[in-house]
């Protein structure tokens, strides 16, 4: 009997047990967040007031007690629990916030500037009372920034149902052009190269000319400005100026000379600046120079005025020769030499010592005195060595010695020289021959001479001839 009685005892038991179970089973959601932002996630798990059972969730159609929901919009999650039969839910509400969206706006196309220059850039979301930070810590929804390289700004905002989200604008900073020039100091007539000196290089440059390289080739003839802009790297033009002062060359004249052979002559200049500096053909230095030329020639002065301009100048410097003056007796004459129209006569009482009025021709009829005569060729002069005339020479002279013909073209013919020996010079004081004298006529041969006066040398005084 007690054996019987046992089973009936658990069975009422069990019946109890479950059905307090069905009548107290329970389900409820523990989530990780109410609210999410778009693209965030929620963690839902299902919390049974008995565990043993099964799940399902929708949307989704998840058996696990846990899942992962990243909703798009707001979403109510529902979790169905079963035990033994039972079956309990729960519901569980996911609210989907508007992440905002948010761009950048910037005043310089392509977000490109130059070193030194500015940019303003303004961020919007389309999320009215959104707030805005940036990396460099400004909060505001506007910056304007300079930087100096390259760099990236980035903005985060935060909309007022708490959402953020971040973007980012690259800032591209190109060099500034640097452009550097230098004024130029010229005289009249002188070009100069007007160089503009840039960084970085590979611009273009355009000048006030109208060239456009980078350096050009300018002749004023008066003081100019010039101007050059230079642009690269997209970067504003930059400007420069360059002045070029053109100095008045100096005015200088230094008048030809003639002179005497064998004398000195100073050398002057005239300029119309002074303070100047002085460069002579034969390297002097001085204002002034003292020249002793042996010929004829063509010198110059380079005269540079204290403005750096130079002017040169050249002068002729004509050699004269100078006449060696002489006297000979020509038969009834006394005969100046050299002998040439191109020369002056002043024959001179050395008794006196005073010229004889009139007597400006190259011969003087001999009489008797003490006589020089001076030979000019225009300043030049020569005095000769004074001569005595006695009647006994002059007779003597006149009649017992001849040279004949005169003028001669081949021969001429010597009476009364005999015995002695003569010379034969030309008016250069050049010995052309000299000649032993054997008998009372003597011819000598004068074909090859060069047309022209010669002179004769004897014992007997001298005598000029004449050769056609």
């Amino acid at each position: 009997m007690k054996i019987m009685t046992i089973p009936k005892l658990l069975t009422i038991s069990l019946s109890v047990f479950f059905g307090q179970v069905f009548s107290q089973l329970s389900v409820s959601i523990n989530g990780t967040g109410q609210s999410i932002c778009t693209g965030g996630s929620v963690t839902l798990t299902a919390v049974p007031s008995s565990a043993g059972g099964s799940y399902s969730w929708s949307p989704g159609n998840a058996s696990s007690q846990s899942i992962v929901v990243s909703p798009s919009s707001t979403t109510t999650y529902t979790v169905n629990y079963t035990l033994f039969g039972t079956t309990v839910s729960a519901n569980y509400q996911v609210q989907v916030n508007v992440t905002p969206t948010v761009s950048i706006t910037s005043n310089v196309p392509g977000n490109a500037i130059c070193n030194g220059q500015t940019i303003c850039l303004t961020a919007s979301s389309g999320s009215p009372g959104s707030q805005f930070t940036w990396s460099n810590g400004v909060q505001s929804s506007t910056i304007c920034v300079s930087p100096t390289q390259n760099i990236t700004y980035t903005v985060s905002c935060v909309a007022p149902n708490g959402c953020s989200s971040a973007t980012s604008v690259p800032v591209q900073v190109s060099i500034a052009p640097i452009i550097q020039t230098g004024d130029y100091q010229i005289c009249q007539g002188d070009s100069v190269a007007l160089t503009a000196n840039v960084f970085p290089n590979g611009g273009s440059f355009q000048w006030s000319t109208g060239a456009g390289g980078q350096s050009i080739y300018v002749n004023p003839l008066n003081t100019q400005m010039y101007y050059v802009t230079y642009t690269t790297n997209g970067c504003p033009s930059i400007s420069d100026s360059v002045l070029v002062t053109v100095g008045q060359n100096p005015s200088v004249f230094v008048p030809g000379y003639n002179i005497c052979e064998g004398n000195s002559q100073q050398v002057f200049a005239v300029v119309n600046v002074l303070g100047g500096t002085y460069e002579w053909s034969n390297q002097a230095t001085s204002s002034t120079i003292i020249v002793t030329p042996s010929n004829s020639s063509t010198m110059w002065l380079s005269y540079q005025a204290p403005n750096g301009c130079v002017t040169i100048d050249s002068f002729q410097v004509s050699v004269l020769p100078s006449p060696s003056a002489s006297i000979v007796i020509d038969g009834s004459v006394l005969q100046a030499l050299p002998d040439s129209n191109v020369y002056s006569y002043q024959w001179f009482n050395c008794t006196t010592q005073q010229p004889m009025l009139g007597s400006v021709a190259s011969t003087l009829p001999v009489s008797n005195g003490f006589y020089s005569v001076i030979v000019g060729i225009g300043q030049c002069v020569d005095t000769s060595v004074c001569l005595e005339i006695t009647n006994a020479m002059i007779q003597e002279h006149m009649h017992s010695v001849s040279v004949y013909p005169n003028p001669a073209s081949d021969l001429i013919t010597l009476k009364g020289f005999l015995f002695q020996e003569i010379s034969l010079y030309s008016l250069e004081g050049l010995m052309i021959g000299s000649y032993v004298i054997d008998s009372e006529l003597v011819s000598i041969d004068i074909l090859t001479l060069n047309p022209g006066m010669y002179l004769i040398k004897s014992a007997e005084g001298r005598f000029i001839f004449n050769k056609l």
